[in-house]
């Protein structure tokens, strides 16, 4: 499911030319402007997740990809969720950021900044 702005869909509905720049959209025409939207992000392809050969996580919290120490601290007040697959496994984890830069999906999402205490 995605979810957009009402300015997106606003903008989509202009460039589609259901309404002109600065007019309320209409209910019965949101919708047009919502799936074009939607099938926009559809389009785009997906990269495949990065898969590392070997990860290990330090009793002191440290992480090592591959042999090379990452410079990340895992914090302790989150648990670490290991799930093994047949060969492989998956992991999650929380880090500390000061800063976080969320990068969107499609062109039609802004880059949205987050910047709080780590």
């Amino acid at each position: 499911m995605y979810q957009f702005s009402e300015q997106e869909i606003t903008a989509k509905a202009v460039e589609l030319g259901l309404v002109a720049n600065g007019e309320a959209l209409p209910a019965n025409l949101r919708s047009k402007a919502v799936k074009a939207l939607a099938a926009a992000v559809q389009q785009q392809p997906v990269e495949p997740p990065l898969e590392v050969g070997h990860l290990i996580l330090t009793p002191d919290r440290r992480v090592l990809l591959d042999g090379h120490v990452l410079p990340l601290q895992v914090l302790d007040s989150d648990p670490i969720h290991v799930v093994l697959h047949g060969e492989g496994a998956t992991i999650r984890l929380t880090v500390a950021a000061r800063t976080i830069t969320v990068h969107p999906v499609s062109d039609h999402l802004k880059e949205t900044e987050t910047r709080g205490q780590a």
